[in-house]
C-alpha cells in the first residue's frame, strides 16, 4: 500500500506542490515517525513558497483532528481514494517540480514489493537503452569497432544480434579484421595470395564435378543413380572429422569461428552503399569471414605456443649420425647428415619420402627452393636434386676442399635502385679452399642433366652453369649471407668481405675481429651485416660504406650463431647464453639465461615474436618482445639507448623439448617446430610439434563435392541399377534390361571421361568464364539440354556459405 495519498478535497492550484502522509491514530505516519510541526520541514525539499507551505501544514493538522472527531465522516479512517481519483493524482504529479517528483517516486518505490519493482524495471530499462552502433552509418560503426581489442569485440558480439551481424558482415572483413591483421603484423600478402589461389582452384574443381552430376539427372535411370550418390555422400560425410583438441579449452574465442551459414550478413545494407563495390568484389573472390578466420587461426596459434598445446610426432633418422642442416615447409622436411645422405620426410606424418644418395662425404650445407635442392659436401662437389623424383640432376666440380656453406639467391627488387637483382636465381658456395663460387641455378625440368667430370682439381671452369670465382680470403670460408646483389662472407682469416654478386667485385674488406669469424648475418632492409667471432665479440657493419658501426661485447666464449632482422640482432654463444641487441643502436636489450651448456642452435622470427633455442637437455621457447611483433623499438624507445621503456625482451616462456642428450638443429614457422635431437643411445630423432592442428583456414564446407570420386560413384550406381532390375526380371524384360544396361554403361563411361576432362581443365584454367565455355563445348554433344542444366547452376557467384 502506498505511503502517500493526495486528498482530492485539497485545492490543487493552491497545494499542487505539497503531499500529505497517511496519518495513523497515534499521531504517527505509517513508518512510525511522530508528526510534529517540523515534520514537513524535515521531509519535504525545495519548499520555496512559505505561505503555501504554512497553509498546507495547517490543513494537515485539521485532517489529523478530523480523524479523532466523532462527528467527522473520516473519523478513525483515511480519506477514501477511488479509481476516479487517479486522473487527479496524475495531474497533480505533473504539476510538481522535478525535485519533488523525484522525492515522491523515491518514497513510492521504497514501499513497493519486489513484483512491482520488477514490473517497473521491465518498463524502464528498454527506454534507457540507446544503441548508438546500429543507429550510426555502418562506416562509422566499423571505424568505432576497429579501435577495440579482441576481448572487447567478443563482448560486443554478445550484446545483441545486430552488433554481431555488423562485426561478421563482409564490410567488417576489410574495415575491422584486415586492419587487426595489419596491426598484429599477421597480414602476409604472399600467404594470403597462396590461400586464395588454392581456394579458387578447389572451387573450380567443385564446379566441374557439380556440372557432371547435373548431367546424371538427364539419364533414364537417374532415380537409382542419385540414390547411389546420396549414399556415397552420406558415407563421405560420416568419415569427415576435424581435430579440435588444441582449441577446445579456449571457449572464449568461439566467437571468432565461422558464423552460421544462414545468418544474414547484409545488415545495414542501406547505409553501406559506399562500401558495396569493394565488399562485392571481396565476397566474390574470398571465402566467408576470410580475414576473421586468419585472425582466429593466428590468435589460437599464439595461445597454443604459449601454453604448449600441440600435436607431437617423433621418428628416427640418420641412425647415430649428426644432422648438419635442416629445412622444412608444410609438406616436407629435408635433412642433411654426415652419413653422406639427404633425407626427405613428410611433415605431417614423419614418413620417409625420399633418400637422396650420391655424395661421397658428409653433407654440410644444403638449401632448397621450390622443388630444387642444392647440397654441398666434404667430397668437394655441389649437387642439384629434383626433390619430387629423388634424383640428382646436376653435379658441379670446382672447389678443392669441403663445401662448408651455400645459399640460393633469388631475384629481388632493390629498394634503392628498384632493379631486380640478380637477373636469375644463383647458387653461391663457400669452401675451405678459401674461395667462393657463383653458379646459375639449373631449371631441373627444362635444363638437361649435367655431370662435370673434372673431379676437384679446380680447373673445371668450362661448366655452363659456372659464373664467377670470388677469391680474396686467405683461409676457410666459414659462413655466408646475402640478398639481392649483396653477398657477405666470413672467414677464418679474421675478415669479413662484401661482394657484388652481379660483377663478382670485392666491394669492402672489413677488418676488426682478432680471431676466426664463425657466423654471418645480413639485413637488406637495414643494409647492415653482423659477424660473430672466436674473439667473443659481435661486430655490426654498414654494407654501403664498409664502416664498423658497433662492436658488441658481452659474450664470454665463441659466438658461433647469429641472426639479424630489422629490429634485432640475436647471438648465441658457447657460454650457454643468447643475447638480444638493438639493431639500431647496438645496445644489449636482454641476456637469455637458462641453458646449462653451449647453445648448439637457435632460430628467431620477429613477425612471430618468438625465439627457440637448443642446447644439451632440450629446446626452450622465449618471447622476443612483451609488446608483441607490432611494436618497433623506435616507437617506445629511449633516443640514446634505443631500448623500449617498460618493455621486457627475451622473457622465458617454457621448455618445448626435454630429456634429450643434444639438439643438432631447430627450425620453426608460425605453426610448427622441427628439431633434430640426440636421444639416449646416441640415436638421432626428429621431433615435430604442430601447434595448429585443426586450425586450417579452408575446410570442406567451403566447397561442393570437392572430395567425391565421381567414377567410383557411377560404378556403384551401375551395380545398384543392375541389382534393382534383376530383382523382378522376366525373359522378355531381360533383353530390354540388357539393352538399357548397355546404354547406361556407355553413358556412364562418357560421363567419367567427360569428368576427367573437366577436372583437367579446372586445374589449368583460372578463368571461370573460359572454363564455362569449354564445359559448354564439351557437353553439348552429350546433352542437348546442357544450357538449361547450366541455368540451374547459375548461382555460382553466390558467396560461399551464404
Amino acid at each position: 500500500m502506498s505511503k502517500y495519498r493526495l486528498h482530492s478535497q485539497v485545492d490543487s492550484s493552491k497545494y499542487s506542490t505539497r503531499i500529505n502522509p497517511i496519518i495513523t491514530g497515534n499521531n504517527q505516519d505509517i513508518e512510525g515517525n511522530k508528526i510534529t510541526d517540523n515534520y514537513y520541514d524535515d521531509n519535504c525539499e525545495n519548499c520555496s513558497d512559505q505561505e503555501i507551505y504554512n497553509d498546507y501544514n495547517q490543513y494537515v493538522k485539521r485532517s489529523f483532528d478530523s480523524q479523532h472527531d466523532p462527528i467527522s465522516p473520516y473519523s478513525g479512517t483515511s480519506p477514501p481514494t477511488a479509481l476516479s481519483d487517479v486522473p487527479n493524482i496524475v495531474t497533480m504529479y505533473d504539476e510538481l517540480n522535478s525535485n519533488t517528483q523525484n522525492l515522491v517516486l523515491l518514497r513510492l518505490l521504497k514501499r513497493c514489493p519486489v513484483s512491482t519493482l520488477q514490473f517497473v524495471s521491465s518498463l524502464i530499462l528498454p527506454v534507457l537503452k540507446y544503441d548508438i552502433i546500429s543507429l550510426l552509418p555502418v562506416e562509422l560503426a566499423y571505424k568505432i569497432l576497429s579501435y577495440l581489442d579482441i576481448e572487447d569485440l567478443y563482448h560486443c558480439m554478445m550484446v545483441c544480434h545486430g552488433w554481431k551481424k555488423i562485426i561478421d558482415s563482409p564490410g567488417a572483413e576489410l574495415a575491422i579484421w584486415k586492419q587487426k591483421l595489419i596491426e598484429k603484423q599477421w597480414y602476409d600478402e604472399e600467404k594470403i595470395h597462396a590461400i586464395l589461389t588454392e581456394y579458387k582452384q578447389r572451387k573450380l574443381k567443385a564446379k566441374a564435378k557439380k556440372a557432371s552430376k547435373l548431367l546424371l539427372l538427364q539419364h533414364p535411370n537417374s532415380e537409382y543413380i542419385m540414390a547411389a550418390l546420396s549414399a556415397s555422400n552420406s558415407n563421405s560425410a560420416s568419415s569427415y572429422s576435424t581435430s579440435s583438441s588444441s582449441t577446445s579449452s579456449f571457449s572464449s574465442m568461439s566467437f571468432l569461428s565461422n558464423t552460421n551459414n544462414n545468418s544474414n550478413t547484409n545488415n545495414n545494407s542501406n547505409n553501406n552503399s559506399s562500401l558495396t563495390p569493394t565488399k562485392s568484389e571481396f565476397v566474390k573472390n574470398c571465402p566467408k569471414n576470410f580475414y576473421k578466420r586468419i585472425y582466429r587461426r593466428n590468435h589460437l596459434l599464439n595461445h597454443n605456443w604459449q601454453h604448449g598445446r600441440c600435436h607431437q610426432i617423433s621418428f628416427s633418422g640418420h641412425e647415430q649420425n649428426v644432422v648438419t642442416c635442416l629445412q622444412f615447409d608444410s609438406d616436407r622436411i629435408v635433412s642433411g647428415s654426415d652419413d653422406q645422405t639427404i633425407n626427405v620426410y613428410d611433415t605431417k606424418t614423419g614418413q620417409l619420402l625420399k633418400k637422396l644418395e650420391g655424395h661421397n662425404g658428409g653433407v654440410w650445407a644444403l638449401q632448397y627452393w621450390k622443388n630444387t635442392l642444392v647440397s654441398g659436401s666434404t667430397d668437394r662437389t655441389v649437387r642439384v636434386w629434383d626433390i619430387e623424383e629423388g634424383r640428382c640432376t646436376h653435379k658441379f666440380h670446382g672447389h678443392t676442399s669441403t663445401v662448408r656453406c651455400l645459399i640460393i639467391v633469388t631475384p629481388t627488387e632493390n629498394p634503392i635502385t628498384h632493379k631486380v637483382e640478380p637477373k636469375f636465381p644463383v647458387i653461391i658456395t663457400g669452401s675451405r679452399d678459401s674461395n667462393l663460387r657463383i653458379w646459375k641455378l639449373p631449371d631441373i625440368k627444362k635444363d638437361p642433366p649435367y655431370n662435370s667430370s673434372d673431379y676437384g682439381n679446380g680447373s673445371n671452369n668450362n661448366n655452363p652453369y659456372f659464373l664467377k670465382l670470388l677469391n680474396g680470403h686467405t683461409d676457410s670460408v666459414r659462413a655466408i649471407a646475402g640478398s639481392g646483389n649483396v653477398l657477405v662472407s666470413g672467414s677464418y682469416d679474421h675478415t669479413v668481405r662484401i661482394w657484388n654478386i652481379s660483377t663478382g667485385e670485392n666491394t669492402f674488406v672489413l677488418r676488426g675481429h682478432r680471431e676466426k669469424v664463425y657466423s654471418i648475418g645480413y639485413s637488406p632492409e637495414l643494409q647492415k651485416a653482423a659477424s660473430g667471432s672466436m674473439d667473443f665479440n659481435v661486430r655490426v657493419w654498414s654494407t654501403t660504406t664498409g664502416e664498423c658501426l658497433f662492436n658488441l661485447e658481452g659474450h664470454s666464449s665463441l659466438v658461433g650463431l647469429l641472426e639479424i632482422s630489422p629490429n634485432y640482432i640475436i647471438s648465441g654463444a658457447a657460454d650457454s647464453t643468447l643475447r638480444i641487441w638493438s639493431a639500431e643502436t647496438g645496445q644489449c636489450m636482454s641476456v637469455l639465461n637458462g641453458h646449462q651448456a653451449a647453445i648448439s642452435c637457435f632460430h628467431h622470427d620477429p613477425k612471430l615474436n618468438r625465439i627457440v633455442s637448443g642446447s644439451d637437455g632440450g629446446v626452450k621457447l622465449w618471447e622476443l618482445c612483451s609488446t608483441g611483433p607490432s611494436r618497433t623499438n623506435k616507437l617506445y624507445s629511449d633516443t640514446r639507448t634505443g631500448i623500449s621503456k617498460n618493455v621486457t625482451y627475451g622473457k622465458y616462456v617454457r621448455e618445448l623439448i626435454r630429456g634429450v642428450q643434444g639438439v643438432w638443429r631447430v627450425r620453426m614457422d608460425e605453426r610448427r617446430l622441427v628439431c633434430a635431437v640426440q636421444r639416449e643411445g646416441g640415436r638421432t630423432w626428429f621431433e615435430v610439434l604442430d601447434f595448429g592442428s585443426g586450425l586450417d583456414i579452408l575446410n570442406d564446407k567451403d566447397f561442393e563435392d570437392v572430395d567425391e570420386d565421381l567414377e567410383e560413384m557411377l560404378n556403384k550406381a551401375k551395380e545398384l541399377n543392375t541389382a534393382l532390375q534383376q530383382k523382378n526380371k522376366n525373359p522378355t524384360e531381360l533383353d530390354q534390361m540388357n539393352t538399357d544396361e548397355d546404354i547406361c554403361s556407355c553413358s556412364n563411361t562418357s560421363l567419367v571421361e567427360q569428368h576427367s576432362n573437366l577436372t583437367g581443365i579446372s586445374n589449368l584454367s583460372n578463368n571461370e568464364d573460359e572454363m564455362n565455355i569449354v564445359k559448354e563445348q564439351n557437353h553439348q554433344q552429350l546433352n542437348p539440354n546442357f544450357d538449361s542444366l547450366m541455368a540451374v547452376d547459375s548461382n555460382d557467384n553466390i558467396p560461399p556459405n551464404n
